[in-house]
């Protein structure tokens, strides 16, 4: 149906999925260590680019 191409549901819509490049991985470590750092381990769980288990 989308011959490889990167999408992702968003509020029930199938959109194109944004590249991926430096500046994203670059956002998605700094969020990473602001949540983990915000959060208590005893109330949540912070995962980054990991599926639910």
């Amino acid at each position: 149906m989308f011959n490889d191409e990167k999408v992702e549901l968003v509020e029930g819509q199938v959109v194109y999925a944004a590249e991926e490049g430096p500046p994203h991985a670059a956002i998605c470590g700094r969020l990473n260590r602001l949540l983990i750092e915000a959060i208590p381990a005893t109330e949540a769980e912070v995962r980054v680019g990991n599926p639910s288990p």
